[in-house]
């Protein structure tokens, strides 16, 4: 008699809980405590016990159907609470709904039974691709605009090029002594008309001649009075 009370006692006092986490590939986490020191019949493959606390993983409890996730499991007098994924909606189920830190919580004792499906998550891949297609078109049109920018540098090189191939052009009707005035221009920059005419080393009455030739020509440009007087090719 004090054997089959001491039984009675220990199969009224043992105590089991569960929490068990359902991932959206359908794997199940269990995390629970039990008082029983006689072992545990019933727990899934891939669950033990050890002290006194339950781990383990499976997805041997979860089955799916189209879009429609099943998930069952029996554990003898057993609280048992099961965790949906965040995305998570319940069709149909024999426990008590509730909710907990953004997710589905279902609560039975022994027995539970849940159908639910999750939803397309579809929101955070569109603005990503949007983001993705807006930098596209930035690099695209930075890279366009540096292709077809003109720099200053550019348009300047073109402008000298087009008069040097200009005056090239005009050097070939112009006598000797008027070339050798615009090659040393070319060389010196403006300059004084005085110091110009001794680098020729051409007289004054022939130099003042091709000078007047030359500007007529639109080959050069002359400013200043008297000894001041500068030359300096057309710009």
């Amino acid at each position: 008699m004090i054997f089959i009370s001491f039984l009675l006692i220990t199969s009224v006092s043992a105590y089991t809980e569960l929490s068990i986490y359902i991932d959206e590939k359908g794997s199940a986490e269990f995390y629970g405590l039990t008082d029983s020191d006689m072992g545990m019949q019933g727990l899934s493959e891939g669950i033990s016990v050890n002290e006194g606390e339950i781990r383990g993983k499976t997805q041997l409890l979860t089955s799916k159907s189209s879009n429609v996730w099943t998930f069952s499991y029996y554990l003898e007098d057993t609280d048992i609470n099961v965790y949906l994924p965040e995305n998570a909606l319940i069709k149909k189920t024999n426990g008590e709904v509730s909710l907990s830190r953004g997710r589905i919580l279902v609560y039975s004792y022994q027995n539970i039974s849940i159908n639910y499906i999750l939803e397309e998550q579809e929101s955070s891949t569109i603005p990503l691709t949007l983001a993705i297609l807006v930098v596209l078109i930035l690099l695209g049109l930075i890279i366009r605009y540096i292709i077809n920018k003109p720099t200053k540098k550019t348009d300047k090189e073109e402008k000298s090029n087009k008069k040097q191939q200009k005056l090239e052009i005009i050097k070939k009707v112009l006598n000797d002594r008027e070339k050798i005035i615009l090659d040393n221009l070319k060389k010196t920059g403006k300059i004084k008309q005085n110091y110009l005419r001794k680098l020729c080393d051409i007289p004054k009455a022939s130099f003042s001649r091709h000078i007047q030739e030359l500007e007529k020509k639109s080959l050069i440009n002359r400013s200043g009075e008297g000894k001041n007087k500068f030359i300096e090719l057309s710009k």
